[in-house]
């Protein structure tokens, strides 16, 4: 069942946010952008002939925000390569929509995992990855439905699928800026130990 996915992970995210993080603004402000994320999901907004998600504007603004904001204040390379990613997801999805027989998993995955890979190759820090991820399928979801507007009526920007992507996409970011933090730490371990031996 399409948000599912999201429900369950955006839950999850929440949990592990307000009881498992530590105590600080960030920690209150995942909490804040998770929860409200939630309550808003099930509305849409007409502008238009498009129907637009109200979680699809929060990932959008958020992500406009922190990669315009203080040390990921590249602000043109930022969009530069948004806009790069976001041609790449619609193109990804109007293919599919042509010849959906070369797919042999589900866009949600395929899309999540490429620009997800994309993200951690371009930028080093969890809310900087997040964002461009965002940022790079919300500009490719709509670019999507701006083409196919033409052949369909009522079209809904970032709805579920949309969503459960979105959610899928933000639990990888996490899992490898994890593994990547824990490496660093076995290896600071492991040369420490290398250097008392020594000495």
């Amino acid at each position: 069942m399409e948000g599912t996915i999201y429900y369950w992970l955006m839950w999850a995210g929440w949990i592990t946010a307000t009881f498992l993080l530590k105590k600080n603004k960030q920690r209150t402000f995942i909490s804040l952008f998770i929860l409200l994320n939630i309550i808003v999901s099930p509305h849409f907004v007409k502008i238009h002939s498009f129907y637009v998600n109200s979680s699809y504007f929060l990932f959008f603004f958020i992500s406009l925000i922190i990669l315009s904001a203080g040390k990921y204040s590249r602000t043109f390379r930022n969009l530069l390569l948004g806009t790069g990613l976001s041609f790449g997801y619609a193109g990804i999805l109007l293919f599919e929509l042509y010849d959906p027989v070369w797919f042999f998993i589900e866009s949600k995955w395929l899309l999540s995992f490429l620009i997800g890979g994309f993200c951690i190759y371009f930028m080093e820090s969890f809310f900087a990855r997040v964002s461009l991820f965002y940022l790079s399928i919300c500009q490719g979801e709509f670019l999507f439905y701006l083409v196919i507007s033409k052949f369909q009526g009522r079209l809904e920007v970032g709805a579920f699928p949309f969503l459960d992507l979105a959610a899928v996409g933000s639990l990888f970011l996490f899992a490898w800026t994890m593994y990547e933090t824990i490496a660093i730490m076995f290896d600071q371990q492991i040369q420490k130990t290398t250097k008392e031996k020594q000495g």
